[in-house]
């Protein structure tokens, strides 16, 4: 079976025999080691979890995970360390390449189950080899160990579709796309840590460390790039090809709609879509979409093109961008990336609540189907109206 399956949601325990609060121990940890351990546990996980905060993501320019990920890689590593302890002769904080390579070897044999007795999906095997790689990581950068990777990969194509988001992971979503890519004001910075994020920022803008300017903070930090990007695919569900061709044009803020060319939203091959291609948008996403038509205005790379998105290199965003995109917007927000979640996600997500609070032909002509068929299935009832059923039966 797998090392202790039980999730730990934060770091704060004090065993009863110490004054001393560990706060980077765990109760599981704290039941196995002695007091003179948990000391020296707590301390070597507390320089590890600081640097994941701080440098862990990219340590050549001191850029951090967020904490939903830093907590992750924290309770995973966790068991991994609890496991190494039984499995070679006791406590350690002495990680090894065979250590690591074992482990991800168990998972990608089979041998670790879950509770039930079942299998764990390729998501869940891969988290784990990327937080013992972050440990090993830490280890070459801070205590000149060797770099490591594992020996084998993960298949994570768990499903035929994606799962939808819940309509809290929804909500999260939206809202911290208005926080997402903010960085530390320019007067809190020090002259090294601003030199830091200046080159941080000419990668992201496409222009010279040399011509980054203090306004190019406060652009950053306002964009509203991805927020409109973001509230309009929840709002239309949009395939990428549809975000990638999609231009300024597109958008028609007077009837609240974004309309789209049939020759572009038609999915070719499996279905045919309707001659007039709207999708509707809500209020919000309509002032949102208004104010990012606006910025745009104001950077050289969108003069020469009507795309409505460009990525950071000045391209139109694809099916990998944006699936990269929701991933780290995942991340930051603390939506759980176990069910396997795509930019498709969010497809089915428009389709999965339409049908279910709406009706179909709303989720139809919102998907741009022509064969309702296609839209029935989304059909099935989310797990939060069955839940609702249920408790009043």
């Amino acid at each position: 079976m797998c090392p202790n399956q039980t999730k730990v949601t934060n770091f704060t325990r004090t065993p009863q025999e110490s004054g001393e609060k560990l706060e980077f121990v765990t109760e599981e940890s704290a039941e196995v080691l002695n007091h003179r351990q948990l000391v020296d546990y707590n301390e070597h996980r507390k320089q590890f979890i600081q640097w994941l905060r701080t440098r862990g993501k990219v340590p050549e320019k001191q850029i951090g995970y967020a904490e939903s990920t830093v907590k992750n890689y924290a309770a995973r590593l966790d068991k991994f360390y609890r496991w190494v302890w039984e499995q070679y002769g006791g406590y350690t904080t002495q990680i090894t390449h065979e250590h690591a390579d074992e482990y991800v070897r168990k998972f990608w044999k089979n041998e670790f189950k879950k509770p039930n007795g079942s299998t764990y999906s390729g998501t869940h095997k891969r988290k784990n080899a990327n937080a013992i790689e972050s440990l090993i990581k830490w280890i070459a950068h801070e205590r000149n160990g060797e770099k490591w990777s594992p020996d084998v990969t993960f298949n994570e194509k768990t499903r035929n579709k994606p799962k939808p988001f819940s309509k809290a992971q929804r909500r999260t979503l939206r809202e911290t796309s208005l926080e997402y890519g903010n960085i530390p004001k320019y007067n809190d910075l020090s002259p090294d840590e601003r030199d830091r994020w200046k080159a941080y920022l000419a990668q992201q803008l496409g222009k010279p460390k040399d011509e980054v300017s203090p306004d190019d903070w406060t652009r950053v930090n306002q964009s509203w790039k991805i927020p409109s990007m973001i509230f309009a695919a929840f709002d239309g569900g949009f395939r990428p090809v549809e975000i990638e061709n999609a231009d300024v044009g597109w958008f028609k803020p007077e009837k609240g709609i974004i309309e789209i060319p049939p020759e572009v939203s038609i999915k070719r091959g499996e279905e045919e879509e309707i001659d007039e291609e709207e999708a509707a948008l809500t209020d919000r996403t309509v002032k949102i979409l208004q104010r990012w038509v606006q910025e745009r205005e104001n950077y050289p790379k969108y003069d020469d093109t009507d795309a409505l998105w460009l990525n950071r290199k000045g391209n139109r965003y694809n099916s990998d961008s944006l699936n990269y995109l929701l991933r780290n917007l995942c991340e930051e927000a603390g939506v759980d990336q176990e069910d396997d979640h795509s930019w498709y996600s969010i497809r089915h997500t428009v389709g999965t609540y339409l049908t279910s609070e709406g009706d179909l032909g709303e989720a139809q002509t919102q998907l741009r189907h022509e064969n309702p068929e296609t839209t029935m299935k989304y059909t099935q009832p989310p797990p939060e109206e069955r839940r609702d059923t249920l408790e009043g039966l």
